[in-house]
C-alpha cells in the first residue's frame, strides 16, 4: 500500500499588514503507486489524460486522489455519467500556473436538474482531458492513484 502526504501551507497578509497562516496536512493511504503523467500541451490543443475506456490512459479505473499542476493557464474538463447510465455531465475547472488542481474521490453528480446539481445521481467522473487555453505550450503534471 502506498501513500501520498500533502502539506499546504496558505499565508495571506489582510489589509492592516497582519499575516495570517494556516497550516494544512493529511496523508492518504492508497491501494495503488499513484502514476505521474507528464504532458506538453500546445497552445489550443486538448490532451486526453484520463479515460478509462480508452487504451492510453486506462489505467487506474478509478481514482481516489487527482493532483493536476500546470505551469500556465489550463482548462480542465470532467465527464461525468459512468457506462453512459444517467445523463452525461461535463463541467470544467480552470487551473493556473502554479496553483495545483487537487481532488480526493471521483464521486460527481451527473444527471443533474436545471438549478440544483445535488438533485441528480451520484456517479464517477469517468473521463478528464484538458485544453491549454494559454497562447504558449505548457507543462502539466497529472498525480492520479487509487
Amino acid at each position: 500500500m502506498s501513500s501520498i502526504r500533502l502539506e499546504t501551507l496558505i499565508k495571506f497578509t489582510d489589509e492592516r499588514g497582519v499575516v495570517k497562516t494556516i497550516p494544512i496536512s493529511t496523508t492518504l493511504s492508497s491501494r495503488s503507486k499513484p502514476e505521474e503523467r507528464d504532458y506538453s500541451i500546445a497552445d489550443a490543443a486538448t490532451q486526453n489524460c484520463w479515460d478509462p475506456g480508452a487504451t492510453d490512459t486506462e489505467n487506474p479505473a478509478t481514482f481516489s486522489f487527482l493532483a493536476i499542476w500546470s505551469d500556465g493557464a489550463v482548462d480542465v474538463a470532467f465527464h461525468v455519467d459512468d457506462n453512459a447510465g444517467v445523463g452525461k455531465v461535463v463541467f470544467t475547472l480552470r487551473v493556473i500556473a502554479d496553483v495545483p488542481l487537487i481532488l480526493g474521490a471521483d464521486d460527481s453528480y451527473a444527471n443533474v436538474g436545471a438549478d440544483d446539481a445535488f438533485s441528480g445521481t451520484l456517479d464517477v467522473i469517468d473521463r478528464i482531458y484538458i485544453e491549454n487555453i494559454s497562447g504558449a505550450t505548457r507543462k502539466v503534471k497529472v498525480i492520479i492513484a487509487t
